[in-house]
């Protein structure tokens, strides 16, 4: 009986295992694309993406010149 439920723990650990490496394979772009939205356009076009120099300018520009909350 003992081996049927080592079986049983071990299928379990390994689909959690899966399931958690897959969350985070599916989550890792979006957080990749809510970092660069605070960061300035020339940090990302020079690929510093590890940059400190976090701003709003991206959404203020997004807000003021396009007319978002009209719809």
């Amino acid at each position: 009986m003992a081996n049927i439920d080592e079986r049983a723990v071990l299928k379990n650990i390994f689909s959690y295992f899966l399931l958690i490496l897959l969350a985070v394979v599916i989550l890792i772009p979006f957080f990749i694309g809510i970092w660069t939205s605070f960061l300035p356009t020339a940090d990302i076009l020079k690929g510093n993406y590890f940059s400190t120099n976090i701003s709003l300018t991206n959404y203020f520009d997004a807000f003021t010149n396009t007319p978002i909350l009209r719809y």
